[in-house]
């Protein structure tokens, strides 16, 4: 082992930046690849995978790792958050919760993998590690060839659903690329870029195209599950590692605090939570405790007292009955704006049933189902505004005034609902109409409703007359 003084790279604190003040980071060095027929053949048990739950680059692997069903093919060691002046330490150094002690060879910590294989090695000591068992080395450090590998390189060994799984599809790759080069440089590294800058100058040419990027990705992924196309791609992993940490982390810590995901991207929020709760690949490699632990604790040159924040809370919210309703008004306004704008009739005899009976708690506002509709639409941002209301007024000769309150006749808009009209808050005593929804419990039961029957909110059973 080299007894030569490598702190300059593996003390995060040491690190130095451009004589402007600007981070740079720098390429990984090993770059050898899993391929049949190469040094490297896809083996069972062979490769071994260092991770840290809190380093984004690391997940994208344990990610793909789980979608593509290799916990039997590649272990996982887990190294504990505190980063310190050894650089990355396993759990018999450190025993955090959740950290593991490495069972290959003992290492106190990442760097003696590292000093290992190239006792002259010059270059930072970083997660994932993909290491080959049979031969003692690294195979690769570099997160995004990693997870191509893990994409495809085993397909032939495992289960036919999980290797039809192609997270880097041939018809997709160009957009692909295209998106995660500029998202990588803007958002997966610009959130380091802003957080790591010394100077101001620095720091404001990194948070502003970090933002413009946020901006651009909130319109591609309104009315969209998927970042590329219509299915699951490493476009949203690469993404999704980065999003998860904004709010907990990197708005804090990072001063990238223009807006926060949850408050000012409601597209973004949706498409990560969606991620997060409905696929397990995403909620169990995401780690908060490690994740908050690691930014706030390792970084003592921005964080000299280590103080962990505890918010927010929680950590991420849960998909909630506002972004059903959302999804499939959104739905149908694309496909059929004039019954979109038109009266209140809902598909499902069921939800009728609902409404009809008292069960359903905006029956609660009284003055019949047209009330009912118009407030969902305001709810989920979609009240009447603009080109369609026109549309509306004209057609159907409805007005698009607000006579709810006492004054003057307003539009009625979802801002207006929404910090002027007191018929909805003044009833039931809230101060917004989110906070009007969170206090009616028998919401709820609409919301497990939607979800079973996502064709509710539909008018294309309407009587013609009404639309």
């Amino acid at each position: 082992m080299t007894t030569r003084d490598v702190s300059k790279q593996s003390d995060i604190s040491k690190s130095t930046t451009e004589q402007d003040g600007s981070f740079k980071r720098k390429p990984s060095s090993f770059r050898d690849f899993i391929q049949k027929g190469g040094k490297f053949e896809p083996e069972k048990g062979r490769y071994h995978l260092y991770v840290s739950y809190a380093c984004p680059w690391a997940t994208r692997t344990l990610i793909v790792r789980k979608i593509k069903g290799l916990e039997d093919f590649v272990g996982v060691t887990v190294v504990s958050p505190r980063m310190g002046e050894h650089g990355w330490p396993f759990a018999s150094v450190d025993a955090f919760p959740g950290a593991d002690e490495d069972p290959l060879h003992g290492a106190q910590h990442v760097k003696d993998l590292y000093l290992r294989v190239k006792p002259d090695y010059d270059g930072r000591f970083t997660v994932p590690i993909l290491w080959d068992k049979k031969t003692s080395t690294i195979v690769n450090n570099e997160s995004s060839e990693i997870i191509r590998m893990f994409n495809n390189g085993f397909n032939e060994q495992i289960s036919a659903d999980k290797a039809a799984i192609d997270l880097y599809p041939e018809h997709l790759r160009k957009e692909i690329d295209d998106v995660n080069d500029w998202v990588y440089d803007t958002v997966n590294n610009g959130v380091y870029k802003s957080g790591f800058a010394t100077t101001q100058q620095a720091y404001e040419a990194a948070v502003k195209p970090l933002f413009d990027s946020l901006d651009r990705l909130e319109k591609m992924l309104t009315g969209k599950d998927y970042l590329v196309g219509d299915q699951l791609t490493e476009a949203d992993v690469r993404l999704f590692v980065t999003i998860i940490r904004f709010d907990p982390v990197y708005v804090g810590h990072f001063k990238c605090n223009i807006r926060t995901i949850r408050d000012g991207y409601p597209a973004i929020h949706l498409w990560m939570r969606k991620l997060y709760w409905n696929n397990p690949a995403f909620s169990t490699t995401a780690n908060f405790e490690h994740i908050k632990t690691h930014y706030y604790w390792s970084h003592p040159h921005i964080n000299p007292h280590r103080i962990v924040p505890v918010g927010p809370i929680p950590n991420i919210l849960p998909l909630g009955i506002t972004d059903n309703v959302k999804l499939e008004w959104k739905k149908l306004a694309d496909s059929n704006p004039a019954a979109y704008w038109g009266r209140f009739y809902l598909r499902h005899p069921t939800f009728r049933q609902l409404l009809h009976t008292g069960r359903f708690p905006l029956r609660r506002l009284s003055s019949g189902p047209d009330l009912t509709a118009r407030f969902i639409r305001c709810v989920t941002a979609h009240a009447p505004t603009g080109h369609y209301r026109d549309r509306f007024r004209l057609r159907h000769n409805e007005s698009t005034f607000c006579f709810l309150h006492s004054g003057r006749p307003t539009y009625h808009t979802r801002e207006h609902v929404l910090l002027e009209c007191d018929k909805y808050t003044r009833r039931f005593r809230h101060s917004s109409i989110e906070e009007l929804l969170q206090s009616l419990d028998p919401f709820y039961e609409i919301e497990r409703f939607l979800r079973d029957n996502p064709s509710a909110l539909s008018f294309e059973d309407a009587p013609k007359d009404h639309i």
